[in-house]
């Protein structure tokens, strides 16, 4: 059937000649991955049910599209936060089903050392700070059996530098320079890519070096009789 066009509007806002699409067929290719990444956002506003959202992103319906997870993890961190347990479920059910992307792996531990952040400002015990880095360093080891990654090494490495420079309860020397052999021993052999962590990992050596001299040289001082 055949429409003429027609400059004209409707009463309902559109124009006779453009085209509206069905609430199903508008979320399928917001959540199929077809738009930019703000549309999830533009979703959450119309529908504040969740199981709504849920139904007309086809988020069951496709457990095997990247993309479909992808958008449903925005989704859920736009509405409740990257610290809720929806979330989290949601991002290791992805992880489960598919390798993440590089990006997806550091907006996640992002989102996790964000959290630790929070638990240091209010001064949480160290058995609960040295919980929450052990499940981020678990984040880091299931990031590089996707992909070996200098970016991931790097983060890392400065991720456990400067949770030892702020308590070293938390995380010693001693742990900081075997979690910077096994990224050295993983990254090694790509000199380029590498060389930012191989940097890093001897400027920090150096200037803990620096420390502990200066420490047994007041040492020494504090002993010298008057």
């Amino acid at each position: 059937m055949s429409m003429e066009n027609d400059s004209s509007s409707s009463d309902d806002g559109f124009s006779d000649n453009e085209e509206v699409h069905s609430d199903d067929e508008f979320f399928s290719s917001v959540f199929m991955g077809e738009g930019s990444e703000t549309r999830p956002k533009v979703a959450l506003g119309l529908f504040e049910d969740e199981e709504e959202l849920q139904r007309l992103s086809h988020y069951d319906l496709y457990p095997h599209n990247y993309d479909c997870h992808k958008n449903w993890i925005q989704v859920l961190r736009s509405k409740h936060g990257p610290f809720d347990h929806r979330t989290r479920t949601a991002r290791d059910k992805m992880s489960q089903q598919f390798p993440l992307e590089i990006s997806e792996w550091l907006c996640w531990i992002t989102d996790e050392i964000s959290e630790f952040r929070l638990l240091l400002s209010r001064s949480e015990p160290v058995p609960v700070l040295r919980s929450k880095v052990d499940s981020i360093l678990e984040l880091y080891k299931r990031s590089s059996e996707d992909y070996r990654s200098p970016r991931v090494s790097v983060s890392q490495f400065k991720f456990v530098v400067q949770v030892f420079c702020l308590n070293n309860e938390i995380i010693g020397h001693d742990e900081v320079k075997k979690i910077t052999n096994d990224l050295l021993n993983q990254t090694g052999t790509d000199f380029a890519d590498s060389s930012v962590l191989w940097k890093s990992a001897i400027d920090f050596e150096l200037r803990h070096l620096d420390v502990l001299s200066s420490m047994i040289e007041g040492a020494a001082e504090a002993e010298m009789p008057v």
